[in-house]
């Protein structure tokens, strides 16, 4: 397996845990349903771990994807970016996290991380899901803005293939 199929398999991972964890974690503090939050605090720890491999393999995906015609760097450049700020967040929130399910001096200190990590979470499940839409730009141009705006002023929203004249018949 290469560097960029482990990119491509590990990637996701931070991204869904990101999200299921701090949905669990609004829910659970909403219900004061204290296992859930540690429930959703390991999710959180979780997210974190997966986030190392996933941005270190990047770099073996950027190698393999910067040959492949078609491919603008300034997409990879623009998802590197975002995924070093989403690393970092989400290692915050995962390491606050594991903070809050750690007793200290024979005390949990669940209660007094439980929103700060709510916090994190948010913010780095909306970094990481920004990453993965700038990831996802650099493969599927179905996903970046150019096929909105080209298919604008078409009444049907279909548009037509290069070079094909559009009937005024339609």
């Amino acid at each position: 397996m290469t560097q960029a199929q482990m990119h491509l398999a590990i990637t996701h991972l931070p991204v869904v845990l990101s999200f299921v964890g701090l949905i669990l974690l609004a829910f659970s503090l909403a219900r004061k349903y204290h296992p859930g939050v540690t429930v959703a605090f390991y999710i959180l720890v979780a997210a974190g771990l997966f986030a190392i491999p996933a941005f270190f393999t990047g770099e073996g995906a950027e190698e393999t994807a910067e040959h492949i015609p078609g491919i603008a760097e300034s997409a990879i450049e623009k998802h590197e970016s975002m995924a070093s700020t989403s690393l970092w967040l989400i290692i915050a929130t995962g390491l606050l996290a594991l903070a809050g399910v750690v007793k200290v001096a024979g005390r949990h200190v669940f209660h007094t991380v439980k929103y700060p990590v709510l916090i994190l979470a948010f913010i780095a499940s909306g970094a990481l899901g920004i990453t993965a839409h700038l990831g996802g730009q650099i493969r599927h141009t179905e996903a970046g803005p150019g096929l909105a705006m080209q298919n604008a002023g078409d009444e049907d929203g279909i548009g037509k293939a290069e070079g094909e004249e559009k009937d005024d018949d339609d």
